[in-house]
């Protein structure tokens, strides 16, 4: 008896493991921006392949490679090859992704449907979805033509590309200290045009 209970303790703590990982797993998958709905690794840091048929579905290369199919995706569907846009383009805490994200879900759930929006985006909450829409999107008079904010005067944007590109698993950090680098050198350049003035007044 002792010995089938505890050959039955070892079942349940397998199956508590494999749920644990299973949980681990799903967490993981629900930070994502993408993921392979095939294998459903983070492809977010890496080149994906996004069905131009099937609504918001994405591959990882190597499932690509060897044709996966699914019930609603064939690998017959039109395509096209995404490369990393995590480099902010309108706004420095905004990376490409998210906004061609968030035009999606608004394309997909309405204006309005914040919670949904904010669902889809994955890396924002409702109310900083609605604020940058309306920001960058409605507010400015190019509308509705996007206006990028003013935080992102003199940001270099082929840096914050080539950076992105070469993250590789920390992007969200790197581009948060290459932007700061780059706003703390404009001030710094700001601050030395403004010495010469000042010592004009001086004298």
């Amino acid at each position: 008896m002792t010995e089938a209970a505890t050959r039955g303790g070892r079942r349940t703590r397998s199956r508590g493991s494999a749920q644990s990982v299973w949980s681990r797993a799903t967490q993981e998958q629900n930070r994502a921006l993408y993921h392979c709905n095939y294998c459903h690794k983070d492809i977010s840091d890496n080149v994906r392949i996004k069905c131009a048929d099937c609504p918001d579905f994405d591959l990882c290369v190597e499932c690509f490679s060897v044709g996966v199919e699914t019930r609603a995706h064939s690998n017959t569907h039109s395509y096209r090859v995404m490369d990393n846009l995590s480099f902010p383009i309108f706004h420095p805490s905004w990376g490409s992704d998210e906004e061609l994200l968030l035009l999606e879900a608004i394309d997909i759930y309405g204006l309005g449907n914040w919670a949904a929006v904010a669902e889809h985006v994955g890396t924002k909450s409702k109310e900083a979805c609605a604020a940058h829409y309306f920001q960058i999107y409605i507010q400015p008079a190019s509308c509705p033509l996007p206006t990028a904010a003013p935080e992102m005067a003199g940001l270099d944007l082929h840096k914050l590309a080539a950076v992105a590109k070469g993250s590789c698993g920390r992007k969200r950090m790197r581009m948060d200290d290459t932007v700061a680098q780059q706003q703390q050198e404009q001030q710094v350049a700001g601050q030395m045009k403004q010495e010469p003035g000042r010592e004009q007044q001086q004298g």
